[in-house]
């Protein structure tokens, strides 16, 4: 009953406390609503223009010209802007200065060799800025180059095989919605989550509040135990955090058309583990730095730093193994990933083991807290 009551009142006091009940509700759903709606544009699937290349066929022969009927099908023309130069260095120019993504030019002698079973060149210039692009060049030129050294090795054999061409690539649009976040969808997310890492500060007050501060010293001489009052307190905070996420996640799914998903229930108790950690985190840090005002310093400068490196304010992907190392080690990233697999349909062992990590840390925390609560008794 000690603990019940003390989790009783404690939820009390924070649902009163209107400042930091209007600052934790109302703050990520204004930030929800400005970055979803700035940022809009940039989550959603564009269509990709054709890419402008430069064209110069030295080679008058068969070769030579097996390659302009090539580069002039109708489906290399979807994909392919083909522009003309009176000149290598014009063209190459144009490239260097970002107007085109490529030059393709074919040796004089390309004919030549390739009868004779040489080398044959087809030079690609690109520039170092075009990105996919020149890789979807290259990729072309490189099936030119494949199929014409096919027919070479068949043409050795001394004729040719009969043979059949089917339609192997059917043309399907991919449909998105539903599959991949939108910008509304993504900010609900990882602001829901940088908003309950603030939620530390609940357990930041409230361990100060009962262990450093005068109502502190009027329970050390009361016949409550350290652990019931722990317990009570650590409970009220959780169940307080926990019920903020609920109503910001309710508010997005119902106003902003956020997409969470079909598991609610999942979504609550990857909440609920963050709610726990969170606590911890705050209970913690004032523990052992026994000063609220200290321990609130380091939250805060820990937070925003977590989110950047979960990609909370802009999305990160990056193919560096040191940087995905480190942003393993964000509380914000363990809870996103969970949460966004569960709503696009992930592995399920990923997200059991994010919300692992974090009840593990957390029940270390809360060890490392409530022995150290220990000490302050009278």
């Amino acid at each position: 009953m000690n603990i019940l009551n003390v989790a009783y009142y404690t939820i009390k006091r924070n649902i009163r406390d209107k400042r930091s009940l209007c600052l934790m509700l109302l703050f990520p759903i204004v930030l929800i609503l400005i970055l979803g709606t700035a940022l809009d544009s940039q989550f959603k699937p564009q269509n990709v223009d054709k890419t402008v290349v430069y064209y110069i066929n030295n080679d008058n022969g068969e070769m030579g010209k097996a390659f302009d009927q090539f580069i002039n099908q109708d489906e290399i023309k979807e994909i392919l802007d083909v522009k003309t130069a009176d000149s290598k260095e014009e063209a190459r120019g144009i490239v260097s200065g970002g107007g085109a993504a490529a030059l393709i030019e074919i040796d004089e002698d390309f004919t030549a060799s390739y009868a004779l079973g040489e080398k044959a060149n087809i030079h690609v210039y690109n520039n170092n800025n075009s990105g996919f692009r020149a890789s979807v060049v290259r990729n072309i030129v490189d099936s030119f180059i494949d199929g014409a050294n096919s027919g070479g090795a068949i043409l050795s054999i001394g004729k040719m095989p009969d043979y059949k061409t089917f339609t192997t690539i059917e043309d399907t649009p991919l449909e998105t919605d539903g599959k991949i976040p939108g910008a509304m969808d993504y900010y609900a997310v990882t602001m829901l989550v940088m908003i309950l890492m603030y939620g530390a500060g609940y357990g930041t007050y409230g361990m100060a509040e009962d262990y450093l501060y005068d109502t502190g010293n009027r329970i050390k001489a009361s016949p409550i135990k350290i652990h019931e009052l722990f317990i009570g307190k650590i409970l009220g905070i959780i169940f307080t955090i926990f019920c903020q996420s609920m109503i910001i996640i309710l508010f997005t799914k119902f106003v902003y058309k956020a997409n969470w998903g079909n598991n609610m229930a999942q979504i609550a108790y990857i909440c609920l583990s963050f709610s726990v950690f969170s606590t911890a985190m705050g209970s913690a840090a004032c523990i052992l730095f026994k000063n609220e005002r200290t321990a609130d310093s380091v939250i805060n400068i820990l937070i925003p730093i977590f989110t950047f490196l979960a990609g909370g304010y802009v999305p990160i992907n990056s193919s560096n193994n040191v940087f995905a190392s480190i942003r393993v080690l964000s509380p914000n990233f363990l809870a996103q990933t969970a949460i966004f697999k569960t709503i696009y349909g992930r592995e399920v062992l990923d997200i059991y083991t994010s919300t692992g990590i974090l009840w593990a840390a957390s029940l270390i925390m809360l060890l490392i807290s409530l022995a150290a609560a220990r000490r302050f008794k009278a």
